[in-house]
């Protein structure tokens, strides 16, 4: 699949190993990320997990999913709107961890931009160096009880891609590349159904007649969600 067609959005999810007082909980050091092309590899660095794959553990959280947002360096200014249509988008789906945007902040998203955690969700701009890659998505899991509990989830955006909300020609669309952003952070891999929100390549809105801006999740992404947050809410983790 050439990138003339479209861009392949690269994700990557990440968290520190270390390990817990008592052994009852540990971070683990987890790792997702979809190439230019289309190829999809992760893993865990931790030799004890022997059958852990991403798109089969539900997150576990209690308490939802609250982000804040930085608009520094951002060339819009409907990135809140899109932001909060995105998860309210997720939310009616009605059986994952409810999405909730909290407040602006001025940090940057810890975990991509230093690489440490510092327990805030974040969602930014950034320069990333490669106008093929749309946006870094990192999550910080702990592995509690054999189950995947949520701790962090960082998302930035490349402020040196083109960007609108309203199709213009040349750019690509905000809200459907968040939309598929929160989908990783639901614990959601990519899809080989090109309807779905969870599809791996993204388009560029090159002529009058294409469509690029998709903020509405299909049958595909819903029943994936559903199907993740019921049927493998029972799965554990295996270990050596």
């Amino acid at each position: 699949m050439g990138m003339q067609s479209g861009i392949v959005l690269c994700i990557i999810a990440l968290a520190a190993c270390a390990s817990a007082k008592g052994g009852r909980a540990r971070y683990e050091l987890m790792k997702f990320v979809t190439y230019g092309n289309g190829n999809t590899t992760y893993g865990v660095e931790n030799e004890r997990l022997s059958t852990f794959q991403f798109g089969q553990f539900p997150i576990m959280t209690k308490k939802g999913i609250r982000f804040s947002f930085n608009s520094a360096n951002g060339p819009l200014n409907f990135e809140t709107d899109s932001i909060y249509h995105a998860m309210q988008e997720w939310n009616t789906v009605g059986v994952a961890p409810q999405l909730r945007l909290r407040s602006n902040t001025r940090r940057c998203p810890s975990l991509v931009c230093t690489g440490e955690a510092d327990n805030a969700n974040d969602i930014g701009w950034l320069s990333l160096g490669d106008e093929e890659i749309l946006s870094v998505a990192y999550a910080r899991y702990k592995i509690r009880k054999q189950r995947i509990v949520g701790v962090e989830a960082d998302i930035v955006v490349n402020m040196d891609v083109e960007w609108s909300n309203d199709e213009t020609l040349g750019t690509y669309d905000y809200q459907t590349v968040i939309l598929h952003q929160l989908g990783h952070v639901l614990g959601l891999d990519t899809s080989e159904e090109p309807r779905a929100t969870m599809y791996y390549e993204f388009e560029k809105r090159t002529k009058s007649t294409s469509k690029t801006r998709d903020t509405t999740l299909s049958d595909y992404d819903r029943e994936a969600l559903t199907y993740l947050y019921t049927e493998m809410a029972n799965n554990r983790i295996s270990r050596k």
